[in-house]
């Protein structure tokens, strides 16, 4: 075991003979430099940016070489005892550019420029944005008026009375349909 840095890195196929790609790296140690494949946790897939410190194994079968782990130290993520984050930084290695963390008290919270849940095709409509544009919509049904041959008409008043006998007024409530679980800042 050997601690290295990452010099730089590509997703490709660590060999010709490889089926699938990888995340290949170019290390530098005492020893010298070196190209190895990142090996990973499955169903976790990342790709080290240049200047991450790592862990470099090698295995006497076949003399293969492989980082196993590796770190970048230029973000506090401020994580708590049993907190988790998954993160990607931009190209250098510099910025964190989205984060998914799972926080002690059993909150997801996600930050980046957008997030898209089975494609990007649809918008996500808030409850405070629908229920405004809906008492807009109450508001004009409310006070509309209609031409008659005697003049133009009163809007919609009180249950019972005229011009809209048994008809009266729109409401709409929506609270109901909030949700307190899934919650957004844009």
């Amino acid at each position: 075991m050997e601690p290295v840095t990452v010099l730089k890195s590509e997703y490709k196929k660590y060999t010709d003979e490889e089926q699938n790609k990888s995340a290949v790296c170019e290390i530098s140690s005492a020893l010298g430099t070196a190209i190895v494949e990142a090996m990973q946790k499955a169903g976790v897939a990342s790709v080290p940016t240049a200047g991450d410190n790592a862990i470099k194994i090698s295995l006497s079968a076949g003399g293969k070489e492989y980082l196993i782990a590796s770190i970048n130290y230029n973000f506090d993520l401020h994580l708590q005892p049993g907190e988790t984050a998954i993160y990607c930084t931009n190209a250098t290695g510099t910025a964190v550019q989205a984060k998914t963390h799972y926080k002690q008290d059993g909150t997801v919270e996600n930050t980046g420029t957008a997030i898209n849940l089975n494609g990007s095709d649809k918008s996500f409509v808030t409850h405070a944005e629908l229920d405004s544009a809906l008492q807009t919509l109450v508001n004009a049904l409310n006070t509309h008026i209609h031409p008659t041959p005697s003049g133009p008409s009163s809007p919609p008043s009180e249950a019972g009375t005229i011009p809209s006998p048994g008809i009266g007024l729109f409401t709409l409530d929506i609270s109901s349909s909030a949700t307190t679980t899934v919650k957004t800042g844009g």
